[in-house]
This record gives C-alpha cells, sequence and structure tokens, in this order.
C-alpha cells in the first residue's frame, strides 16, 4: 500500500503560503508513479484539499484528481479539510464525508475500518479534526467506537491505525513550545 499525505489541493493560484499552482500537478505525478509501480491500496491521510477560500471548488479537484485511481484508495481528514475562518462558500464538514462517502468516510462519520480481503490487515482510519482548529483530538464517541472495533478483531490481524494527527509528540522541542499544545 502506499500512504499519502499533505497534498492541499487547492484551485490554482499564487500563493506565497502553499504549492497552490503546483499542488495538482505534484498530486497527479504521485498518482501516475502509483499507478506505475501497483499496489492493492492507497491512503490519503489528510489535508488532501485547503478549505479556506472557495473550498466547495477545492473538494471538487480534490476528488476528481484521487478519482483518477484505478487502484483502491481511502482517504481520512485532516484539519485543513474542514472548514475555518476563511471559508467563502457555505462548504462543511459534512461536504467532505459526503464526497467521499465509499473511500472511508460513511454516512455521517469520517472514521472508519477497512479490511483487506483475502489479507490479515485491518487499516482504520480516525477523524482527529477538531473545528476551528488545527490541533487533533479523538472525541468520546469514536473513542468507543474504536473500543468496540478493536475488541472484535482476531487477533492474528495486523492492524494499523491512521490519523492525520500523531498520537505521540516525540520532539521535545515541540513539547517545550506552549503555542503547540
Amino acid at each position: 500500500f502506499f500512504v499519502v499525505s499533505d497534498p492541499h489541493l487547492t484551485y490554482p493560484t499564487k500563493s506565497p503560503e502553499r504549492l497552490s499552482q503546483d499542488s495538482i500537478r505534484l498530486l497527479n505525478e504521485t498518482i501516475d508513479e502509483i499507478e506505475f509501480e501497483g499496489a492493492d491500496l492507497v491512503l490519503f491521510t489528510g489535508d488532501i484539499m485547503e478549505a479556506r477560500g472557495f473550498a466547495l471548488k477545492n473538494l471538487k479537484i480534490a476528488f476528481n484528481a484521487l478519482s483518477r485511481l484505478t487502484i483502491p484508495w481511502l482517504v481520512i481528514m485532516g484539519n485543513h479539510d474542514i472548514p475555518y475562518r476563511s471559508t467563502k462558500d457555505g462548504y462543511r464538514k459534512s461536504d467532505f464525508i459526503h464526497r467521499f462517502s465509499g473511500h472511508g468516510p460513511k454516512d455521517t462519520a469520517a472514521y472508519w475500518r477497512h479490511d483487506c480481503a483475502g489479507k490479515k490487515i485491518t487499516f482504520i482510519g480516525l477523524d482527529t479534526t477538531t473545528q476551528t482548529s488545527s490541533s487533533g483530538a479523538i472525541g468520546l464517541k469514536q473513542q468507543e467506537w474504536l473500543e468496540q472495533i478493536l475488541s472484535g478483531i482476531d487477533d492474528d490481524r495486523h492492524v494499523v491505525l491512521l490519523t492525520h494527527h500523531p498520537f505521540i509528540v516525540f520532539d521535545p522541542e515541540i513539547e517545550e513550545i506552549t503555542d503547540m499544545d
């Protein structure tokens, strides 16, 4: 399997902050390389797009780009996939879940479980996004779901948890910066 994170797809504009104009081209090149190498599954671990400005347009661009894949693919949300202060078009988290339904998200949940057919591997994608914040957390409902899922998985399966935000911060420099809480 391949894991791709943080493509930050956005409608091509000049931006001093992001790859903006190059984000689509770079993801397309990445997809071409993945297709050439082959895999059973591609996992996108958040910040698929930029949910600022005209997020619905960026959502469409992101979905169309990922849909080029002929290999099955799944997504989880990152903090840039949820609406935040500068979204101008009414974009909501539910728009992302609905658009990517069948590729991980389902119904109203952005978290999911995927068992690889013919293999003893289970991928679990968790939604660590928190509204109006770039930090991550897992809510009680999702934690209860995760505990239920994990308790029902056979001991001989390999389980891979996927999140956009890390569970553990290993870098002491980051731990000491109070603004990085």
